[in-house]
């Protein structure tokens, strides 16, 4: 069978919907079941492209997580929107773990700063290789996306 979908998150429902898994309407827990399964099969997937033999192995293992996850996503009732704005979210949030140049002066002793890929900004861990937080550190707001996504459609 060919696919007929274009977005991953679209072959993926593609493949639930043909194996009659289940996708609800609207965000809920997944049953006990469904939740364990998907844990079995993440575990499962890791593994094997934690083992991997050669890099064409390991690609296909990050993409059957990638699939994994996906499916998790579609079995909670999350759309395809959804995750894209909550991915942005976690990636702004990681990108604030960085350290500007000129907040080094902050540091304590123990700490190590290393130059980042980006101009102007250095990742800072501590004696154990820890990744310590700048100040201007954010968490990611996953409900308040949510929420803004939902204002807009309504």
């Amino acid at each position: 069978m060919i696919p007929t979908s274009t977005s991953g998150f679209q072959m993926v429902a593609e493949f639930m919907t043909a194996f009659n898994q289940e996708i609800p309407e609207e965000v809920r827990m997944p049953r006990l079941n469904i939740r364990e399964l998907r844990d079995k099969m993440t575990d499962e997937e890791f593994l094997e492209t934690e083992y991997a033999p050669d890099p064409i192995h390991i690609l296909d293992g990050v993409c059957d997580l990638i699939y994994v996850a996906m499916g998790t996503a579609l079995a909670t009732g999350f759309t395809e929107q959804e995750v894209k704005e909550a991915f942005r979210e976690v990636h702004r949030s990681n990108m604030s773990k960085f350290w500007r140049t000129e907040h080094l002066d902050s540091m304590q002793l123990n700490w190590t700063a290393k130059k980042s890929g980006v101009a102007g900004l250095c990742i800072v861990t501590n004696e154990d290789g820890k990744v310590v937080k700048p100040a201007s550190y954010s968490p990611a707001d996953i409900a308040g996306v949510l929420k803004k996504l939902k204002e807009r459609v309504a």
